[in-house]
């Protein structure tokens, strides 16, 4: 197909649920049954594409900045970092490898990148410091990230299956979205 790979945020809730019970989050997609195509498919664990909770940094959030320096009145970098820590425990228990993918974004994010970036540098400094015996933080790629995946030697799931009807809301279903009148969208 072209891709090592294929990343998605929307998946219906109840097969994102049961994938994430079973560390199946991530598979070997076959989208055309008897066919040799696949693609290595990863999905995004409950934040969507956002910023973990209390992680958004973007101007106008109201969520802490992370402050390091311990002189400062407001230091507060134990209690966000054991906070961290309780999301990357969680979203580690849904995947396969020791390698995890975590995004910082939305839509419409990034209006203040310096706030964003001072902001996520001072934690991964903290928290390579303090806590580097259970997780390494780094900026990364989506390539980089399918990288260390394909170093690890696991028989990954397989699915047939087109991940659709997709629903957000109990009565808002998004079957035709990525197919009608595609070209306007």
């Amino acid at each position: 197909m072209g891709f090592d790979a294929v990343f998605m945020a929307r998946i219906e809730e109840t097969d994102k649920a049961a994938r994430a019970r079973n560390q199946e989050l991530e598979w070997i997609h076959k989208p055309y049954r008897g066919e040799e195509t696949q693609i290595f498919a990863h999905a995004f664990s409950g934040e969507l594409y956002r910023a973990p909770p209390g992680f958004n940094f973007d101007e106008g959030s109201t969520d802490s900045e992370w402050i390091s320096d311990q002189k400062s009145k407001g230091y507060n970098a134990p209690s966000r970092a054991k906070s961290l820590l309780n999301h990357l425990r969680d979203k580690a228990s849904k995947y396969r490898t020791d390698d995890l993918l975590v995004l910082f974004g939305d839509d419409f994010a990034y209006s203040n990148a310096s706030r964003n970036y001072d902001n996520m540098d001072k934690m991964i400094e903290y928290m390579n410091e303090h806590h580097s015996d259970e997780f390494v933080l780094q900026y990364s790629t989506p390539s980089v990230y399918i990288d260390k995946i394909k170093e690890y030697d696991i028989d990954w799931p397989t699915a047939e299956d087109d991940l659709y009807p997709y629903h957000d809301f109990r009565t808002s279903y998004w079957t035709g979205f990525y197919t009608s009148r595609p070209l306007l969208k």
